[in-house]
């Protein structure tokens, strides 16, 4: 007599069997990229930047030194935020910066950190506050790359700065010889799945062969119970 498990189980190993290309589902991850501005034309302040899908706030403009393109802060340097234009989160990686200046070239800067509207990371803020961060960075004529201690998701990048003895704040006058180059970021992408494969005659066989195997072992089933 013919199990009914067993019989179960040998009809699902046929039917995957007959069916065994499969569509790949879409994957979601994400993807490093350095912005480099190079695309960028010289331009005054007081205009939005829009680059690779993101956005920099109103006090960045483009600048071009022996043919290498930056973004540099004009205005009163506190709308200096950078995100997506889409508003999704990302990772960032850390940039390079430098100062405008020939002599006198050292200044002072921090990271500040958003997650919405909660600020995850302020490298400003004296140790022991409650933000995380604790940490400056001095920029001056050499570029140098700098990344804050922060591993997480963010949605917003801004900046604060020196120009007071011990102080770093929002409206520090380092501001106004700080450039950035080389934005490291990791945004989230999606695999598209494939196209479905065209199956080959040997699979049309197999599946015809699967079905018969069903018919014959449902039948068998179905007399030995008679």
């Amino acid at each position: 007599m013919s199990h009914p498990t067993r019989t179960l189980q040998i009809q699902r190993w046929l039917i995957a069997a007959a069916f065994l290309p499969t569509v790949a589902m879409a994957q979601a991850g994400y993807v490093s990229q350095t912005l480099s501005f190079d695309t960028f034309q010289p331009a005054a302040s007081g205009v939005d930047l829009h680059d690779a899908g993101f956005s920099f706030g109103a006090s960045w403009f483009g600048q071009t030194v022996n043919g290498n393109t930056f973004l540099s802060l004009g205005g009163d340097g506190t709308i200096n935020a950078i995100w997506r234009d889409d508003g999704e989160a990302f990772y960032f990686d850390g940039l390079t910066t430098h100062s405008l200046r020939g002599g006198d070239a050292n200044g002072k800067f921090a990271y500040v950190l958003y997650s919405g509207n909660t600020v995850v990371y302020n490298g400003g803020n004296p140790v022991g506050d409650a933000d995380k961060g604790d940490k400056e960075f001095t920029f001056n004529s050499a570029p140098s790359s700098s990344n804050p201690s922060y591993s997480g998701l963010v949605t917003r990048i801004a900046f604060t700065f020196g120009g007071k003895p011990g102080e770093v704040t929002a409206i520090g006058q380092d501001f106004n010889h700080f450039a950035i180059d080389n934005l490291n970021v990791r945004t989230r992408t999606t695999t598209a799945p494939p196209p479905a494969p065209v199956p080959e005659p040997g699979t049309y066989a197999m599946m015809l062969a699967g079905l018969g195997a069903i018919g014959f072992m449902t039948r068998r089933r179905r007399l030995s119970h008679d």
